[in-house]
């Protein structure tokens, strides 16, 4: 369960961080 969090955590990280560098906007690859 920890490992999962932790895992959830980075990837939420890694997502906001693609967020700002595209300025606010949803990088297509994030999109199904």
């Amino acid at each position: 369960m920890g490992d999962s969090a932790q895992m959830n955590i980075g990837l939420h990280k890694e997502v906001m961080k693609k967020l700002a560098e595209n300025g606010g906007n949803i990088p297509a690859e994030l999109l199904d």
